[in-house]
């Protein structure tokens, strides 16, 4: 919601040779050139399981050759990781199904919320005060006289602040204290005209705070997962 995804910094960093402000290099040895960027092949570590995210992959960074190796070839990727001597990313010896975004995938499901709960506490909770902050603030917004603008909205600087740092003003600080998850505030309509009633939530039928007020009641299938690099505005770059 305020943060530039993972697509936006590669797309910078390919297209338009913009640096992201993080740059850690593991085995650079092994890059055959320094100029990677000119007239580069794009890989991409979708295997069969993902091919619905194949095209859009290419469409989305067209007119850069795309390549899926782990699609059309019988790799052994523990054998590949030893040879290269990579190391598997962390989040998987912790049972994670994939090694994005530290565990905080958007995308996530009812089971990967509940790994994340039991291997990650802190980034669970950091996430969870963040759905209540952002489900009050969406409440707030669909006051007639904030669309309107007739009003000034006093909360996007605070929800700003804490969703892109994480510090709390006051305000915030008030939100997360005094919530109650209730299923009777009201955001809008969906496509039967009827109210929608169910907060901002990460998942698609339970909200963290209920997945962490009944651990047990969730779908242990609900892993779901990284849909990245499907969904791209290139219009926007």
């Amino acid at each position: 919601m305020f943060e530039r995804t993972e697509n936006e910094v590669a797309s910078d960093y390919i297209k338009k040779g913009i640096k992201p402000e993080l740059e850690v290099w593991h085995n650079k040895k092994y890059l055959k050139t320094d100029d990677f960027i000119s007239n580069a092949t794009l890989y991409f570590g979708i295997g069969v399981n993902e091919l619905h995210r194949e095209e859009p992959i290419k469409i989305n960074w067209a007119p850069y050759e795309v390549v899926n190796p782990l699609i059309y070839h019988d790799i052994n990727i523990d054998e590949s990781l030893r040879k290269y001597s990579i190391l598997p990313g962390q989040l998987y010896s912790k049972g994670f199904h994939h090694n994005n975004c530290g565990g905080k995938c958007i995308k996530g499901g009812q089971a990967h919320f509940k790994n994340l709960f039991m291997k990650d506490e802190k980034s669970f909770i950091e996430l969870m005060e963040q759905e209540i902050v952002i489900s009050d603030y969406i409440r707030y917004t669909k006051q007639p006289a904030i669309k309107s603008g007739k009003c000034k909205d006093y909360m996007y600087k605070d929800v700003w602040e804490f969703v892109s740092t994480g510090e709390k003003s006051a305000k915030i600080q008030h939100i997360i204290d005094t919530h109650s998850y209730t299923k009777n505030w009201r955001f809008g309509k969906n496509r039967h005209g009827e109210d929608i009633k169910k907060p901002f939530t990460f998942m698609k039928t339970k909200s963290l705070y209920e997945l962490k007020e009944q651990p047990m009641q969730y779908d242990i299938f609900d892993f779901s997962g990284c849909g990245c690099f499907i969904e791209f505005d290139t219009a926007a770059g």
